[in-house]
């Protein structure tokens, strides 16, 4: 079995055989970037009033996270590789449950990208302070790209693929922050 074959296998495994209506619900909200909405106001608040002129500088590379994430995924490799999405793919032979609009590229995801770009920024900004933190910031990023596969718009290493740009980027950011608050409040974090 090639990787080709395998991604397909373990989408059509995560898409029809692990599925259920039930589950249907949950996984339609967690990938709906609306549905974050309030936990992003509250890191804003949080930010902003707890730490003053440090959370704005910890806010922006948030913003720098996400926005560097997704313009990555969407503008420079989606573009590059071109790579089908499996609700475009697998239609036409019935071999995919499809919950929600299929267009555009497959690889990399942006759902991916941004959500542990988000997580790995937070988990480096957080956890020296917040580390109860620490497990639930990765597992809300992995079940986002989980997600991802279950409602059909992507395959495996779509998500795999998203998951390494966000943990660099995440990384990339928070060593800018760190810099910024050493360089201009002369300390090393929050």
């Amino acid at each position: 079995m090639n990787i080709f074959e395998l991604d397909q296998h373990i989408f059509q495994l995560i898409n029809l055989q692990w599925s259920h209506p039930a589950l249907d619900f949950f996984f339609l909200a967690i990938r709906n970037k609306t549905f974050w909405i309030p936990l992003y106001l509250f890191l804003l608040v949080f930010f902003a009033l707890n730490f003053g002129k440090k959370g704005w500088i910890v806010i922006l590379g948030l913003v720098f996270a996400i926005g560097l994430a997704d313009s990555v995924s969407a503008r420079l490799i989606k573009r590059t590789v071109k790579r089908a999405r499996p609700c475009q793919e697998l239609a036409a032979s019935g071999n995919v449950r499809t919950l929600i609009k299929c267009r555009g590229y497959s690889f990399t995801s942006n759902h991916a990208a941004n959500h542990m770009a988000i997580s790995i920024y937070l988990f480096m900004v957080l956890g020296g302070r917040f580390r109860k933190l620490r497990f639930p910031l990765i597992l809300w990023a992995l079940l986002i790209g989980y997600a991802q596969i279950y409602v059909g718009v992507h395959y495996p290493t779509d998500i795999l693929g998203g998951w390494l740009l966000g943990y660099v980027i995440g990384l990339l950011c928070f060593e800018w922050t760190s810099w910024t608050l050493r360089r201009y409040f002369e300390t090393s974090f929050i």
